[in-house]
């Protein structure tokens, strides 16, 4: 039985593709410095080196694997996951070496675990699903992204402190998402609101990790499970 929410994201998102072609309209961006500045604020608090493993939930046309690559700094292990085969098939086509996945994580539950795992806008497009659907929808998907990675999840959320609401895009209350963070995934939250767009990252960290980041024995005791 297909799922109406995806079937919905998969129609959207083709005929913007089919549309617009390989450009950043084409997943819906305004434009490449917006995008750009998306993608920074996604991996500023991620500790990426070139053995890190990046896996890009809803990559697209993998504009994210671009950008990395025109950062030697941000150099990586990438890949990615999306639900639409046209963008995939073109993706692979650009970058013939990294592995592609077409699928759906909260039904094709992957075996794989990554370091690090990331979203950007995919979840600003409801695309007709009731909001009350959606957000069911975003917080399943983090709790499957924050269990795919070994140390930290990236990813955004349109913010419901916008001075204009598009009655088809989906905002969403840091706050809420705070505290579903520390209720269902980690105390360690981080949540960055401090660019100009209308919307907020979230970047959450598994509790090892943040073990390994603070080793010294004074810390000890507040890195108790």
């Amino acid at each position: 039985m297909s799922d109406p929410l995806i079937e919905k994201q998969k129609q959207i998102y083709t005929q913007q593709f089919l549309s617009c072609g390989d450009s950043p309209e084409g997943t819906f961006n305004q434009h490449q410095d917006i995008q750009h500045l998306r993608f920074q604020r996604l991996l500023q608090g991620l500790s990426l080196t070139p053995s890190s493993h990046l896996h890009d939930m809803g990559c697209g046309l993998c504009d994210l694997y671009e950008y990395l690559r025109s950062k030697d700094a941000l150099n990586c292990i990438y890949s990615g996951t999306d639900i639409i085969p046209e963008m995939l098939q073109k993706a692979q086509q650009k970058y013939p070496k990294i592995e592609l996945f077409c699928r759906n994580i909260l039904i094709d539950i992957p075996t794989e675990k990554y370091d690090y795992v990331v979203l950007a806008g995919a979840f600003n497009l409801p695309a007709g699903t009731p909001f009350d659907v959606w957000k069911e929808f975003t917080r399943n998907m983090i709790k499957q992204m924050f269990k795919m990675s070994f140390k930290a999840i990236s990813f955004n959320f349109l913010t419901q402190d916008a001075d204009y609401y598009h009655p088809e895009m989906y905002y969403e209350s840091s706050n809420d998402i705070h505290n579903f963070c520390l209720e269902n995934l980690s105390r360690f939250v981080h949540i960055d609101q401090a660019y100009p767009l209308y919307e907020f990252t979230v970047t959450v960290y598994h509790p090892e990790f943040i073990k390994a980041c603070f080793p010294q024995p004074i810390l000890d005791k507040y890195l108790k499970e």
